[in-house]
């Protein structure tokens, strides 16, 4: 994990030399930070960093280092929070009011503490699905303030470590920022190769965005949306209900499901178990519903130079990927628009 002492800034534009540029993509199923550091060669690589989105309301863990260690513990508005991977039966919460909800101030002031700026100036910037972004053709104003407000509110750690001082608060449209970790190079160079523009399918913890960006950043509205109850949360849920019927199983926690996610092994009664037959039925059962709402906003992807798959469903459903001829998944495709975010606030102002 990257620290704060290893920041640094664009030396050839200093953009807010007061503030820390950090980017949160502040997700459903996980929060994605990306900030500068320094590459020891003289120059800067884009840290990443990934954190479960899981907080529960009240104190449901304590740490048994004594007073002063209670980190992922925190008071907002003088109700108690606990953060931490092993939450049970963490706070849901879906739809637009997410983004000004009290769990996702408490996940993403945790994020920015864990990447290492508690105390420190930072220049923030959140994501919002596109079809929250805008009202009709303008940005939701009304919508995007509310944001801003919920994140202001002071966050309190239990533990000794001090809340990051968010000085700025950017807010951007989830999947463009996608394009623009795509169209802008870590030297803020830009492509130079883009044509007819490429469509960006960002499959999220529970949302499905797709956006087509034309030449010199323009969006197309009409094919342009997002679906919401549609993601990786999908595949889990029907990977906890296949194992409890495979193996006959009254409980399957969120942290056994996505090991079994990583490695096709889930842990029962202690023991490592292989689910890989199921995983691949939740992926099918998920992907079918999600190549339908691609397919109808892009069609086979023949007027577009690209069609980029990002967020976490790129790395799990690559047969999905596959029905494209013309598709891409960028490295770490689950942190592209949080580096897209991070080098919109360094080049693009």
């Amino acid at each position: 994990m990257g620290n704060a002492a290893e920041l640094m800034k664009d030396g050839d534009r200093l953009i807010d030399p007061d503030m820390t540029p950090v980017a949160v993509d502040n997700g459903y199923a996980n929060q994605k930070i990306c900030f500068w550091v320094a590459d020891g060669e003289g120059g800067k690589r884009i840290e990443e960093i990934l954190l479960p989105s899981r907080a529960r309301m009240g104190i449901t863990q304590v740490s048994a280092a004594g007073p002063g260690s209670d980190s992922g513990i925190y008071t907002l508005n003088g109700d108690p929070w606990t953060v931490g991977v092993d939450i049970s039966a963490p706070e849901t919460m879906t739809g637009k009011q997410y983004a000004y909800s009290d769990v996702n101030a408490i996940l993403v002031n945790h994020s920015l503490i864990s990447a290492g700026f508690g105390g420190k100036d930072v220049r923030l910037s959140t994501g919002v699905p596109i079809s929250h972004f805008y009202s009709g053709s303008e940005h939701d104003a009304g919508f995007l303030s509310r944001i801003r407000e919920s994140i202001s509110v002071p966050v309190v750690p239990r533990s000794t470590q001090r809340a990051a001082n968010i000085r700025k608060h950017d807010i951007f449209p989830e999947s463009v920022g996608a394009a623009i970790d795509w169209l802008i190079g870590v030297d803020g160079s830009m492509r130079d190769d883009v044509e007819l523009g490429v469509a960006i399918c960002d499959i999220g913890g529970n949302t499905t965005d797709i956006s087509v960006i034309h030449s010199g950043l323009t969006l197309d509205p009409t094919r342009s949306e997002s679906v919401e109850q549609m993601g990786v949360m999908n595949i889990r849920s029907d990977l906890k209900r296949l194992i409890q019927k495979e193996h006959d199983v009254e409980r399957v926690r969120d942290a056994q499901l996505d090991a079994a996610l990583r490695t096709g092994y889930c842990s029962l009664f202690g023991r490592k178990v292989d689910v890989m037959a199921l995983i691949s039925e939740a992926r099918r059962i998920t992907g079918r519903r999600i190549s339908s709402f691609v397919a109808e906003h892009i069609g086979d992807g023949s007027d577009l130079d690209c069609v980029i798959f990002v967020g976490g469903g790129a790395a799990v459903l690559p047969n999905l990927v596959d029905e494209y001829k013309n598709a891409l998944v960028p490295h770490n495709p689950e942190f592209a628009n949080a580096r897209g975010f991070l080098k919109q606030m360094t080049y693009l102002g």
